[in-house]
């Protein structure tokens, strides 16, 4: 009726570009997940806190009402919001596939002339500058690029160090914890929480599991055409 018709506009523009709250997952764009939303990975204004309340409002609703929501959230969002820590491989691979075999090159690497030839591999994507060392040398700084788009230091005065044999292994667990930091994104999360905590209990969320909690608010993502 009216108010399945109510809750569905509601999510979609959620999930529209015309708000800031969701953000379609890096994976989305190589075909993977595609179509799927996560927490927008920034600092909230005080408005962008209140829709965040309200989103966990719109989910208690459809909990109470037994009306599933058209939401369709990466794993990692149940995950954070009923309190499961997260995978650091499958969660990452699920939301950025691409950062995820970033990290894994930097982790099997085997001697500096891999190093090297990995340095110049991503060169033209503006994340290796020339080597201090040997100006005809690219080589990668402890910065990334975080899932808003903005580079960011992974350490302090990051832009000024360069990825060495030496470091590479810190170079990306750096990328990884950057990356599980944004998934877990405390401070929407929270916001999130606390508006689901104003239409049911929060204790009820002990008792769900991350699956449990997606299908008790957004209901089966397919149909069984045979069982109708």
């Amino acid at each position: 009726g009216s108010f399945r018709h109510f809750l569905w506009q509601v999510c979609k523009e959620l999930q529209s570009s015309s708000l800031s709250l969701l953000l379609l997952c890096p994976s989305s764009a190589v075909n993977k997940n595609k179509g799927k939303y996560l927490l927008t990975p920034s600092p909230i204004t005080y408005g962008e806190e209140q829709l965040l309340h309200f989103l966990g409002q719109l989910l208690g609703i459809a909990i109470r009402a037994d009306v599933p929501l058209p939401l369709d959230l990466l794993p990692s969002f149940w995950k954070t919001l009923v309190g499961e820590p997260l995978d650091p491989d499958q969660d990452l691979q699920e939301a950025d596939i691409l950062t995820y075999n970033y990290v894994k090159k930097f982790e099997s690497i085997n001697d500096e002339s891999e190093l090297e030839a990995l340095c110049a591999e991503i060169a033209s994507q503006h994340l290796a500058i020339e080597s201090p060392d040997g100006p005809s040398k690219p080589c990668c700084r402890f910065t990334y690029l975080t899932m808003a788009g903005e580079e960011v230091e992974l350490c302090s005065r990051g832009r000024h160090i360069p990825v060495a044999w030496e470091n590479k292994d810190i170079y990306a667990a750096a990328i990884r914890s950057l990356r599980l930091r944004e998934l877990q994104n405390v401070e929407c999360v929270t916001a999130v929480r606390a508006g689901l905590g104003a239409i049911i209990p929060l204790q009820l969320l002990t008792t769900l599991s991350p699956l449990e909690m997606e299908l008790r608010t957004c209901g089966l993502p397919y149909i069984n055409l045979e069982f109708l």
